[in-house]
């Protein structure tokens, strides 16, 4: 390599750390100012209504039963029914040498009519009936039609190594930002 390809290469690096750095550092500042990033639920939006699909906790002890919260609102002028059909996967921890994860089973599955009139917003709790494993990370989905949407991923704690971990450093940061939010 010659003094020359050295130096462009040398150079190159140097503007591309500094463009890392410049985005990574605006990045920072913009998430720690004021009230700490949340995760909203996804929201379906099938035939003009809203549907939100919630989990009555972030997190879970082995052995204990989910409770799906299904939330729809139907903002037009006239009344709706929808299908919908909603099923919690359970993925177990993988083998941490594995290069393959494991995949998920269906733990639990229910089908319901939405029915909401005119302007009408209606909010069903469905208990799961369903014991979950420990360690395992639990994906609850909601199906209208061909449209579908996921929660965001649930955790089980479990033994130490086994999810335990993760479960406890979800707990932290929701204390941290039930903490700030009280101030």
């Amino acid at each position: 390599m010659r003094w020359h390809d050295a130096a462009v290469v040398a150079a190159t690096a140097a503007a591309t750390a500094l463009v890392v750095l410049a985005v990574a550092w605006t990045g920072l500042a913009v998430a720690t100012e004021g009230q700490p990033p949340e995760v909203q639920w996804p929201v379906l939006r099938v035939e003009g209504v809203e549907i939100t699909l919630e989990a009555d906790q972030a997190a879970y002890k082995a052995g204990d039963s989910p409770v799906v919260k299904l939330v729809a609102a139907n903002p037009g002028q006239s009344p709706v029914s929808l299908e919908a059909t909603l099923r919690m996967m359970a993925q177990p921890k993988g083998n941490d040498f594995s290069r393959r994860l494991p995949m998920p089973t269906k733990s639990w599955e229910h089908k319901c009519t939405i029915s909401l009139g005119a302007g009408e917003k209606k909010t069903l709790s469905l208990p799961t009936e369903a014991k979950v494993a420990g360690g395992s990370t639990l994906f609850v989905s909601l199906q209208v039609g061909k449209a579908s949407v996921n929660t965001r991923p649930l955790v089980v704690a479990g033994p130490a190594g086994r999810g335990g971990e993760l479960a406890n450093t979800l707990q932290l940061l929701t204390n941290g930002a039930n903490a700030k939010a009280k101030q």
